[in-house]
């Protein structure tokens, strides 16, 4: 059932990802592409960090539902990887840092904080 779990909550999580990054990027097109991305990880960051202190007396199979497909899905760390190397193509050097340790702070800051609140 584990398996089940895990592909279900990839679907529902992969959906959300693509409608979110395609309203951002219509609503938010003067921003730039960078924006959706480290706004859907900070997002997926909290809202896992949430759901694992609410679901902690639940079953491991739907807590890897939830954490590997949901969220696994929805945040992009390989978006994030390729946004980096495109700014380091484009010597874009001052971006980069400030997008890299950005995603990496607000994330880590955000998933404690929703962890916490439970």
């Amino acid at each position: 059932m584990t398996f089940f779990y895990v592909c279900l909550g990839g679907l529902i999580g992969a959906l959300a990802r693509y409608g979110l990054t395609t309203f951002l990027n219509k609503k938010f097109v003067t921003y730039g592409p960078y924006k959706s991305t480290l706004l859907i990880n900070v997002v997926g960051s909290l809202i896992l960090g949430v759901l694992l202190g609410v679901l902690e007396g639940n079953s491991e199979e739907v807590k890897l539902g939830v954490s590997v497909g949901v969220i696994g899905a929805f945040t992009t760390y390989s978006t994030f990887s390729l946004d980096c190397v495109k700014l380091l193509i484009e010597k874009q050097w001052r971006i980069f840092f400030l997008y890299s340790l950005s995603t990496f702070l607000l994330c880590v800051f955000f998933f404690y904080l929703g962890l916490i609140m439970f």
